[in-house]
């Protein structure tokens, strides 16, 4: 089906030859002429010298394929690979290894599932931060990174920094779960800079309404700051900005805490928030 559609389009044929394509990158060809060439030669090399080619070892033409692949074997990039991030190495080992010793298919098809395993790994457990002010700055700053950054009294803010999907929902929620457990007594909000955050899904929006919803029994409201257009966009459309009230969606942390402080003052007690980081923190 693949060489029917090439046919369609005057595109080359589709073969799994790391050999021929090698040949083919080596002489310069750039259309099915060289194909062709290729054809006529073979063709009058087993005409003229047949003879020649019978006594010639099986071994030696293995060889001869074997160095014409391996100008297919970027050297200078693996080790680049090396140098800058030793995971995506054995990725690369994998991609090249897995279809000499599994064949084509199955090979590129264990690569790219390690991949994606590696990824889903990576995204099942975000980092999340505690935020932050420094006297006399303006924003909101990384606890852990900035050594004068001080928690805001009464006012609790943390960054997630990665999707919301369905397979890491509940560990977020765990997460904020605990920051708000450490918060003070008397401490009224928990606040999510949302910015870092480029997609939710339905399980995770659900999972926002559900804390939104024990918070609040607790008397602390939850709020979101900066989300992005697609995820307010869903938010939305499934209730949870109703659910977690429209006053406590922000455009910005600063708007989050103006707001809080027209409503409380800054009278607050100190919001000495001490929380064991993630699991990537």
């Amino acid at each position: 089906a693949a060489n029917f559609a090439a046919g369609l389009f005057g595109t080359f044929p589709v073969t799994a030859s790391d050999s021929r394509t090698a040949v083919n990158f080596a002489v310069g060809g750039r259309s099915q002429i060289a194909s062709l060439v290729a054809a006529a030669t073979l063709m009058a090399v087993l005409v003229f010298l047949g003879s020649v080619l019978r006594v010639l070892p099986i071994a030696a033409l293995g060889a001869i394929l074997a160095a014409t692949a391996l100008s297919l074997i970027d050297i200078e990039g693996l080790r680049r690979i090396w140098r800058v991030n030793r995971i995506e190495f054995v990725f690369a080992l994998i991609a090249l290894w897995g279809p000499i010793g599994l064949g084509v298919l199955n090979g590129v098809v264990i690569a790219i599932a390690a991949t994606l395993i590696y990824l889903l790994l990576q995204t099942m457990y975000p980092h999340d931060a505690l935020l932050g002010r420094i006297p006399g700055r303006d924003g909101f700053y990384k606890l852990h990174r900035a050594p004068d950054a001080r928690p805001v009294p009464g006012f609790g803010a943390c960054m997630i920094q990665d999707s919301l999907l369905f397979y890491n929902a509940d560990y977020v929620r765990e997460r904020l779960t605990a920051i708000a457990d450490e918060l003070p007594p008397r401490a009224h909000w928990l606040v999510i800079d949302a910015s870092a955050i480029p997609q939710i899904d339905s399980t995770a929006a659900e999972m926002l309404g559900d804390l939104a919803d024990e918070l609040r029994v607790r008397d602390i409201a939850l709020g979101l700051a900066e989300l992005h257009t697609d995820a307010r966009a869903l938010l939305d459309r499934a209730g949870i900005i109703e659910r977690i009230g429209p006053s406590m969606i922000f455009e910005g942390m600063e708007d989050a805490l103006d707001a809080y402080e027209a409503k409380y003052g800054r009278n607050q007690p100190p919001n000495a928030v001490e929380i064991k980081p993630g699991k990537h923190f």
